[in-house]
C-alpha cells in the first residue's frame, strides 16, 4: 500500500460503496481504481474507529487536511 493518504472524498466513496451498495472489497477497488489492500486498510481503520455510514458531519476534506 502506498504511504500517501487518499483524499477524503475517495475515503468517503470507499465507505459509501461498502455500506450503501454492499460491494465487496475487490469491486470497490476496481470501481475506484486503487489496490484491494488499500481498500481493506481503509475499511479496517474505519471499523477500528467505529465509523459507519452515514458519516459524521465532521468527516470532510477540511478536517482531513487539518489532521496532517
Amino acid at each position: 500500500m502506498s504511504k500517501e493518504r487518499l483524499p477524503m472524498h475517495r475515503v468517503r466513496e470507499i465507505l459509501r460503496l461498502r455500506f450503501v451498495c454492499a460491494l465487496p472489497k475487490r469491486e470497490i477497488a476496481r470501481t475506484i481504481g486503487i489496490d484491494r489492500e488499500t481498500v481493506s486498510s481503509y475499511l479496517d481503520r474505519a471499523e477500528k474507529a467505529g465509523i459507519r455510514w452515514p458519516l459524521p458531519d465532521d468527516l470532510n476534506d477540511a478536517a482531513n487536511r487539518a489532521s496532517k
